[in-house]
């Protein structure tokens, strides 16, 4: 020692520094960061919701009704005719999802 008590601290921030910086490269995320980093990045592709245009909501009714006077009920078969007439319209759509926007039609009187 020289007589300065804080010679050796000035290594020890060195070596905090160098610890913070290595907390800060790449290694395993825990089960929290990965899904933070996961939700980020779908948040950026989510566009705002889009409203059901009047065609739309025909072409849904149609293809339920059509699917019922030749064939049954059966929502796979309603939702096979829709993306064979529009395969680019509302890609998200499952044949659930098209089953349960039918309802809400017809719940609600939606067509005009």
């Amino acid at each position: 020692m020289n007589g300065n008590c804080y010679e050796d601290d000035d290594d020890d921030d060195d070596d905090d520094n160098n610890n913070n910086n290595n907390n800060n490269q790449s290694g395993p995320l825990t089960h929290g960061q990965s899904h933070q980093a996961q939700n980020a990045a779908e948040h950026t592709e989510i566009k705002q919701r889009r409203a059901w245009t009047r065609e739309e909501i025909r072409e849904v009714v149609w293809c339920y009704m059509y699917c019922r006077q030749h064939f049954t009920e059966n929502y796979n078969k309603m939702y096979e005719i829709r993306r064979h007439r529009n395969p680019e319209s509302r890609m998200y759509m499952d044949a659930k999802k098209l089953m349960n926007q039918k309802n809400y039609i017809m719940k609600h009187n939606k067509i005009t």
